[in-house]
């Protein structure tokens, strides 16, 4: 297919991803589609914040001091946001690009920055924001443990709404997820400018069981079931709710499993957890560049992060014919339909919360109904199956996007 009206895009795509992010985050979300983009013609430019490493190095901590008086402990993440996004205005300028794409509104401060830098007092390109969380992305960024004093809250939500009335477009991946940030930024009347877009069917090829189970250093076993979750070791995915459910699952229900956590960041207060739980079998949890490795492990997938926003690493348990448990909240429900087992999760991992306590009895009661009874676990096994076969192609779903990145 041809680009459309015959006019290709020279399309920056404008991020802060490390290498590990890129590895089962965004990057990784958007290859598919950004595939397909190319092979129609279209200029496709991916800048990560590898892409200017050595201006992350050299102004990152001269902008954080700069920044500390008035932001405080945010001003490092807003710091970085900013060396960015000045540095995708100056390749933007430098590669005349016809669209900027950004993966996060405070990216933009950064880009208008730089346009600024480079005496450009007039856009010369279309400004596509994206929103990837449930609502707006200061809340998210609350969500991942920042803590933000309720003044500086405020303005940063106004700051964001700024930007998003001044976007060509406003993308959000689900429904739900539109719907919070119509509410959180008041943008009642600005509702055309905000798109839902989905994404395309995950293509998994799972290896062997066993040779997954000897991927993560376990030997195979019949008697051993396999329970896996992915997703950074940040606050907002909750993983002691896991910990605490598979706890309760092998000292209430007799049921000991095998937990693997495929995710960066640092594990020792989940390890500390799991031994504090007395888990007969110390969690795996580690960085996976690969997630086939984790899904072909996996007798049972599970989520219990209430705030997604879409979940593509639960879609791709799905497509891969895993069962599936999520959390009713947020926005599996449209995304996940039937393909998944939903139940109510605590929204928090404060082990002090009645809520939290009830997610993870919830969830041990769940799992044990499906590994305890094979028609349940076959009748949610066969529900992914089936899910996963009505998702639109990458193919398909670049249609939607071209038209709506070209108009």
């Amino acid at each position: 297919m041809s680009p459309l009206n015959g006019t290709p895009m020279r399309l920056l795509i404008v991020t802060r991803e490390n290498q590990q992010d890129k590895a089962y985050g965004l990057g990784k979300t958007l290859q598919p589609l950004l595939q397909v983009l190319a092979s129609r013609g279209h200029h496709i430019d991916y800048f990560s914040k590898e892409s200017c490493h050595h201006a992350h190095q050299r102004w990152h901590p001269k902008i954080s001091r700069w920044l500390t008086p008035v932001f405080a402990n945010l001003a490092p993440a807003i710091a970085e946001r900013i060396v960015q996004g000045i540095a995708a205005a100056t390749r933007a300028i430098a590669t005349h690009v016809t669209h900027v794409w950004a993966h996060d509104p405070w990216l933009v401060w950064g880009i208008k920055l730089g346009l600024l830098r480079k005496k450009c007092l007039k856009r010369p390109f279309k400004l596509i924001v994206t929103e990837h969380g449930l609502g707006s992305f200061t809340w998210a960024v609350a969500q991942d443990g920042l803590d933000i004093p309720d003044k500086m809250y405020k303005r940063l939500l106004k700051a964001e709404r700024r930007v998003l009335m001044g976007a060509d477009h406003v993308f959000i991946p689900s429904h739900i997820a539109k719907a919070a940030l119509v509410r959180d930024l008041h943008l009642e009347k600005e509702q055309h400018k905000i798109t839902v877009m989905g994404y395309g069917r995950p293509e998994i090829e799972r290896p062997d069981k066993a040779a997954a189970l000897k991927h993560f250093g376990k030997p195979a076993s019949d008697q051993l079931f396999t329970v896996v979750a992915v997703g950074r070791l940040a606050p907002v995915k909750n993983f002691p709710v896991l910990i605490k459910a598979c706890a309760l699952l092998e000292h209430k229900y007799g049921i000991p499993v095998q937990v693997i956590i495929a995710g960066g960041g640092d594990p020792q207060n989940l390890q500390d957890l799991a031994e504090q739980l007395n888990l007969s079998h110390k969690p795996v949890i580690r960085f996976e560049a690969d997630i086939s490795w984790t899904l072909a492990a996996a007798d049972l997938y599970v989520s219990t992060c209430a705030a997604e926003s879409y979940g593509q690493a639960n879609r791709e348990a799905i497509a891969a014919g895993v069962p599936v448990i999520a959390p009713s909240q947020g926005g599996s429900g449209e995304v996940l339909g039937l393909g998944a087992c939903l139940i109510p999760m605590g929204q928090t991992a404060d082990s002090s919360t009645d809520l939290a306590e009830q997610g993870s009895a919830r969830l041990a009661d769940a799992m044990a109904d499906l590994l305890s009874n094979p028609d349940t676990y076959n009748y949610w096994r066969n529900k992914a199956r089936q899910a996963s076969k009505s998702w639109l192609t990458w193919e398909q779903i670049a249609n939607y996007y071209e038209q709506q990145l070209s108009s």
